[in-house]
């Protein structure tokens, strides 16, 4: 080959090269992040851009002397405080660095809390206490309340202070005053107690209700020597015995007014509450198979041989009335009652006997039910749904 051959293929070769790495730089030129839309491009190349710059930073710092600031603890806690009190606390603040640091309170959460810095220049090694009062308000609650501390170290350019407690209460009273079940016509007993966090006595004055026969007594307590207050911090403890009757059965929620007075100032106190409690039905049922929302379930019953359930029937109330059978529904049904050897109790048996009429009563618009009461006494009845089917097997 000669020389002029040879010059030309080193000719072509190289710009056989040049060309190659141009197609690779417009490929990288015209490369997308993977998972980046479009309209989020700048997004992404600036968030790129502040990492590249930080981590820049960051190795330039290394080489330069830098404040580090320290906490020994950044939260306190008060515990109890009376109302009307001004509590401190100082966070110790160290700056372990090579550089100045610089220290200032910029905010806190409440016009409660102030902050203060001793010493808001720090040479490396030195110390000083950032202190945080906090004046406490009057309601008996659990507070807490925060500051921040603005500092040019670089790897903690914020510090937050917390400071918490709870108040102490003049009075602690329930909202809700529950009250035992009872037989129609007994009453509903129950009690609850009350106390004090802070010296001086409180009198319960008057309960405000319309419950019907309410009745209540006062005793006072030693509340060292009660197991239900011993993590209350109470000073004083009152129990409340109270009692009221209901004039109808089931549950009942009544509201009421209690008036407590300071025997120290005669300052008056109000608290609302709810009495709660229920009053069992004058007749009930029991039985396994019986369910509170739909009731006794038969099942369903080939009328080819008779089928009977027994259900337990109690009467709470006036025991001496005799209670029977009233209506019972589909036809297919017969039910009779036999009293038991304890006063108002009675067996009461439904019976589906053979031969009986095919029927169906376990649809929501058609169900059958057995009612039981005093036929002298009106008013005084009760009832339960019964769910299932009577069918007739086809003769082969």
């Amino acid at each position: 080959m000669s020389r002029f051959s040879k010059s030309l293929l080193a000719t072509l070769g190289g710009l056989a090269f040049i060309g190659l790495v141009a197609a690779s730089l417009t490929l990288i030129v015209r490369y997308k992040p993977y998972g980046v839309p479009d309209h989020r491009r700048a997004e992404y190349e600036a968030r790129v851009a502040a990492l590249r710059q930080h981590e820049m930073d960051r190795k330039q710092n290394a080489d330069t002397a830098q404040p580090k600031a320290t906490v020994d603890a950044t939260r306190h806690h008060f515990g109890m405080l009376d109302p009307h009190v001004t509590a401190t606390h100082q966070f110790r603040v160290t700056n372990q660095g090579e550089a100045p640091l610089t220290l200032d309170v910029t905010d806190t959460t409440c016009k409660c809390t102030v902050g203060n810095v001793q010493q808001k220049l720090l040479m490396p090694g030195e110390s000083t206490d950032v202190t945080l009062q906090w004046n406490t308000g009057y309601q008996a609650e659990h507070y807490e309340q925060t500051a921040r501390i603005e500092t040019n170290d670089p790897g903690r350019p914020t510090i937050k202070l917390t400071i918490e407690g709870t108040i102490r209460a003049r009075l602690v009273a329930p909202e809700s005053i529950p009250l035992q079940a009872a037989n129609p016509g007994q009453p509903n007993q129950g009690s609850f107690l009350y106390y004090s966090q802070l010296p001086g006595d409180v009198i319960l004055e008057n309960i405000q209700s319309d419950a019907e026969g309410l009745q209540w007594n006062v005793t006072q307590l030693d509340p060292t020597k009660e197991s239900r207050l011993a993590d209350a911090e109470a000073r004083s403890a009152w129990k409340v015995e109270l009692s009221c009757v209901s004039a109808s059965s089931g549950i009942f929620e009544i509201p009421a007014t209690l008036t407590f007075r300071q025997t120290d100032n005669d300052e008056t106190m109000v608290r609302e509450a709810t009495i709660t409690g229920r009053v069992h039905q004058a007749i009930s049922f029991h039985s396994p198979d019986i369910h509170s929302q739909t009731g006794l379930e038969l099942g369903t019953m080939v009328n080819d041989r008779q089928h009977v359930t027994h259900v337990l029937v109690r009467q709470r109330d006036r025991l001496d009335r005799q209670l029977k059978v009233l209506k019972v529904e589909p036809e297919s049904l017969h039910a009779s009652m036999k009293p038991l050897a304890k006063e108002g109790n009675y067996r009461l048996t439904i019976e589906v006997p053979a031969g009986a009429t095919p029927a169906i009563f376990n649809l929501d618009n058609k169900q059958g039910y057995v009612q039981v009461g005093d036929p002298d006494t009106p008013g005084l009845s009760n009832w339960f749904p019964v769910q299932g089917c009577v069918v007739e097997l086809e003769k082969s």
